[in-house]
């Protein structure tokens, strides 16, 4: 294996590979809408092929929800404590 990262790949990269619309591709990835059954196996499988992994910082900020926690720690050096 080689130690070059490999560049991510976006959507519409992809779309442009695989001559259909970037939101065929989104379609696919998030489950929703309608896509012609073969076009989804083709889609799915070129997915799999270049080992596709959707961006969650992307993902977040296209859903506004970034299921984040917010944790507040007080100073634990006082006897307190």
């Amino acid at each position: 294996m080689s130690d070059i990262p490999r560049k991510r790949r976006t959507i519409a990269e992809i779309a442009k590979e695989l001559g259909v619309s970037k939101s065929m591709i989104s379609r696919v990835i998030n489950d929703k809408g309608y896509v012609a059954p073969e076009k989804k196996v083709v889609i799915k499988k070129f997915l799999k092929d270049i080992g596709y992994i959707p961006n969650f910082t992307a993902r977040s900020l296209a859903h506004n929800r970034t299921f984040a926690i917010g944790l507040v720690i007080p100073s634990v050096v006082g006897p307190f404590y």
